[in-house]
This record gives C-alpha cells, sequence and structure tokens, in this order.
C-alpha cells in the first residue's frame, strides 16, 4: 500500500508538469490483492520471462482495471484492507464479480497512511460516502438517491458517486428481486 500511495504521488507529480507543458495528463492505476502466486522465470531456455501468476495475482490485475468504473487510482481488495487497516485510511466502494469470477469481492480505494494529513473535506467526503453506501446495502433507494444527490452536487467529478446515484434510479424505478445480493458484476477486464 505504501508503494501505491509513492507511486501514486510520482505519478500525480508527472501529469502536472506534462499538463503545464501542454501535453496529456498521465494517469494509471494499481489493483492491490493478497494472495497465493507463483513468482520467477517462467518459460523456455529460447524465452524466459520473470513474471507472477495464479489466481491473486489475476484478481490484482481485474482490480486495477476496475479503477476506471470508480475513477479511483489504487483499489484494493478486502484481503488486503483487512491486512493493512489499522495503518491507512480507507473508503469502501462496492463488492464486485470481476471477468472469470463468480464470487463476490469487497473493494476499497486505498485514501492515505494513517498519520499523514488529509484534508478535512476528504474525510467529510468519505463520511458523506459511507453514510449513503449504507442506506444504498439496505435497499432504502430513495434515501440512498437523495444522500448521493447531495454528493453528487458538491462533487461532480466523483465517478463512484454517479454510478451509485445512477443504480439507485434504476433501482428506484425497476426494484431488483428478492435474489438481490448486492454484487456488481464486472463483464469487462
Amino acid at each position: 500500500c505504501r508503494a501505491a500511495l509513492g507511486c501514486r504521488k510520482i505519478v500525480e507529480q508527472i501529469s502536472e508538469k506534462w499538463v503545464s507543458e501542454g501535453k496529456m495528463p498521465f494517469n494509471t492505476r494499481i489493483g492491490l490483492h493478497t494472495g497465493s502466486a507463483i513468482v520467477g522465470n517462467l518459460g523456455s531456455s529460447d524465452r524466459m520471462n520473470y513474471t507472477a501468476v495464479g489466481d491473486a495475482v489475476n484478481l490484482a490485475s481485474r482490480l486495477e482495471g476496475v479503477n476506471k468504473i470508480y475513477g479511483s487510482s489504487v483499489i484494493v481488495s478486502e484481503e488486503t484492507y483487512e491486512r493493512v487497516k489499522s495503518e491507512f485510511v480507507f473508503r469502501e466502494l462496492d463488492t464486485v464479480a470481476v471477468k472469470g469470477r463468480q464470487q463476490g469481492v469487497k473493494i476499497y480505494e486505498l485514501v492515505e497512511e494513517k498519520g499523514v494529513e488529509i484534508d478535512s473535506d476528504r474525510l467529510d467526503f468519505i463520511d458523506k460516502f459511507n453514510k449513503s453506501l449504507e442506506e444504498y446495502k439496505r435497499k432504502n433507494w430513495l434515501v440512498a438517491e437523495e444522500l448521493f444527490e447531495s454528493l453528487n452536487k458538491k462533487y461532480p467529478e466523483d465517478l463512484s458517486v454517479q454510478l451509485y446515484l445512477k443504480r439507485c434510479q434504476d433501482f428506484i424505478a425497476s426494484p431488483p428481486g428478492l435474489e438481490w445480493t448486492g454484487i456488481f458484476s464486472i463483464k469487462t477486464k
């Protein structure tokens, strides 16, 4: 998580420099998951590659792509979150089933290391987002819609707020059945 935050900081600095030079911003996304993997040189004597393979690697790779949906830069799985939640500030984002998996995994946005000063507006946003998300998970679509709408007015650039606002509106118009689990299926990589 510290390495991911360090990468994010450097990428932000590069992006600011590029934009000031009239270039396109530079963005990157990171997915973190904790689990077993095979790591080392794989291949043949003609073509050798140092790599990591396994289900944990695949999930981390899928989470990297999921950042696009939520407008985040670093997403961690619940397994990673549980190991480091006392050391970092997170925002719960969702429970998702990524491509190639049926089972849902709770995902979190890595915000910052604890002890590092975080803008009070950002902390207020996280608190309000969490309250809105709880109403959503309770199937209180009208309340959740109102809360997400309020957040959207103040933070119109946040894709996760827009995503939940749209979901609430869809569920108000056409409520999901009893089989609704709250798991959002992601069909793309």
